[in-house]
């Protein structure tokens, strides 16, 4: 009974991590270390003429400004 309720608590928290992201809408590339590195948009919002960007893990999904960015590549205007 208690292996069973192990293995099921296992394959409960093995799965959590197996969740889908959204699917990008641009790409931005940042310096990072030296490095010429793209990271993922996954939503664009202005805040007064001032634009934001919701990035991906490598800016702890949070909203930064075009500044973050050397360069950025979106299909749509914002």
């Amino acid at each position: 009974m208690m292996k069973r309720l192990f293995l099921t608590i296992a394959v409960v928290l093995s799965l959590t991590g197996c969740q889908k992201l959204p699917t990008p809408i641009c790409y931005g590339e940042a310096i990072i270390g030296g490095q010429e590195t793209v990271i993922p948009i996954y939503a664009v919002k202005k805040v007064n003429d001032y634009t934001l960007y919701k990035a991906g893990s490598i800016y702890n999904w949070r909203w930064v400004g075009v500044g973050a960015f050397s360069s950025v590549r979106c299909n749509a205007e914002w």
